[in-house]
């Protein structure tokens, strides 16, 4: 016989779920905490604000987070990112209109862009930086979009392009730094030169007799090397193909192919051996002053110091050693005078270092009118001694101002001043920016960057730290497009 009495219950559905152990409002903080937070950082914040929950149940909210899907947009920003640096690479989608994440995509591979592409017909126009594999994917899967390249990454490969000018005529960076020194000592720059304007080029420097270096067993490594790469650009493969098989990474082999010619390395520094080179001309001056007594080593450094010597205080100790024990030691030197004793001899103008190719560069890509007096000393006479770095910036400047201004008649007036120019970095570059032609014209035409790409990017990156690199791409994902 059945019981003829009967249970009810009234669901509210949107209070509680039916079996549900919280409410609906509790589970859409606690998602809202997971993918702002994440597991750990989500569950500590959570009992701070009385609404305890674990971080395995933050991360299950999270992963199970339903989020809106967004239109598809008319302008469409395009970027990779790193997972795992030098390893695991994904995709970053963004509107360029809104600034919101579209979609982040677990590879960099030009199929799966594209496929991305062929399932959200409408993008009219697509900012990228200069990477063919996206080119090949917008071609694919958007044929009608206009591609625009990044004015930024354009701006960097302008001056990268300038920087390798400046390291293949490294040896000059060394003689204008040394020329700064002799005039500051010894002042010859007459007014006529000082009116000229700011590295033009001056009278050839008289020659010098530079000693040829034998190449080294690393250097025929280096060469062997770029031959191989060389020989594999020929047959058609690409820098990631090539820096799977040489074991490079692909961006050593990318500069590589676009140096032109073998990238040599500038030489070190000579090498100080022992204290010769430096105190050979002060020698004789120390030992009178070591016989008459004083053979107290920074002492006697700061008296050469006043002379001119550059070196430091062990260069001397080192000396005074080497006389103490070669006329046996006697007992501890003489006990030192008080300092207050000692007048301090002024200190002489500090030696001026030969720059780095970097530092050169943005040198060069300063405002004359920001320049500081020995800045300008400085590039006079780089000018004069690298007249092919005057050349490279007179034409990397004028390319630099048209991507500001964005005057899109000016670009090939530039690329022909480039392409005539006879240096080979500027020559490879024109070709590169002929190779993209219309994305670098639609560039200097419309006002979108891929700068609101690049930074989701950073905050991406931000997030992923964050999870301490122990986030699945599902979480990571989740958590980049909340938009939290």
């Amino acid at each position: 016989m059945l019981c003829p009495a009967a249970t009810f219950s009234e669901r509210l559905p949107t209070r509680i779920a039916p079996a549900a152990q919280r409410t609906a409002r509790l589970n859409a903080s606690l998602r809202d905490l997971a993918l702002a937070f994440g597991g750990q950082a989500g569950a500590r914040q959570s009992v701070r604000i009385a609404m305890g929950a674990s971080g395995d149940t933050l991360l299950r909210r999270a992963h199970h987070a339903i989020l809106p899907a967004p239109a598809t947009p008319r302008v469409l920003g395009i970027d990779d990112v790193a997972f795992h640096k030098g390893q695991v690479y994904g995709t970053i989608l963004t509107d360029g209109e809104t600034h919101a994440v579209v979609d982040l995509l677990p590879d960099r591979m030009a199929d799966t862009a594209a496929a991305w592409l062929q399932e959200h017909p409408g993008v009219e126009i697509v900012t990228r930086d200069r990477s063919a594999d996206y080119t090949r994917a917008i071609t694919v899967g958007s044929p009608h979009a206009v591609l625009v390249a990044d004015r930024f990454h354009l701006a960097k490969n302008a001056g990268e392009t300038l920087e390798r000018v400046v390291q293949r005529n490294h040896q000059g960076l060394y003689l204008a730094a040394k020329a700064v020194d002799q005039e500051r000592t010894q002042p010859t720059v007459s007014a006529a030169e000082e009116s000229q304007p700011l590295l033009a080029p001056l009278p050839a420097p008289p020659p010098t007799t530079v000693r040829p270096v034998p190449g080294s067993a690393a250097r025929q490594r280096r060469l062997a090397r770029y031959q191989a790469i060389r020989a594999l650009a020929a047959e058609g493969l690409g820098p990631k193909a090539i820096a799977q098989r040489i074991g490079l990474t692909r961006q050593t082999v990318a500069i590589w192919l676009r140096a032109g010619c073998f990238p040599e390395r500038p030489p070190s520094a000579p090498r100080r051996m022992g204290f010769t080179p430096l105190i050979t001309p002060y020698e004789s001056y120390l030992r009178e002053r070591w016989q008459a007594g004083e053979q107290h080593s920074r002492q006697l450094w700061r008296e050469l110091r006043a002379q001119g010597f550059t070196g430091g205080c062990e260069t001397v100790r080192r000396l005074t050693v080497r006389w103490r024990t070669e006329q046996g030691y006697a007992g501890p030197p003489p006990k030192r005078q008080s300092s207050r004793q000692i007048p301090h001899p002024v200190s002489p103008l500090p030696v001026t270092r030969p720059l780095s190719p970097r530092q050169v560069r943005w040198l060069l890509l300063k405002p004359e009118a920001e320049l500081k007096p020995e800045q300008r000393l400085y590039l006079v006479h780089l000018g004069r001694y690298c007249p092919e770095v005057v050349a490279a910036q007179q034409l990397v400047l004028p390319l630099l101002q048209l991507l500001r201004k964005r005057a899109p008649d000016s670009l090939e007036p530039g690329l022909a001043r480039a392409r005539a120019s006879g240096l080979t970095e500027l020559v490879e570059f024109a070709r590169g920016i002929v190779r993209d032609h219309d994305a670098v014209a639609a560039a200097l035409r419309y006002t979108c960057s891929n700068g609101i790409t690049e930074g989701h990017v950073n905050r991406l990156k931000m997030i992923k730290r964050t999870a301490y690199g122990r986030a699945s791409f599902g979480l990571l994902r989740q958590r980049v497009l909340a938009q939290l």
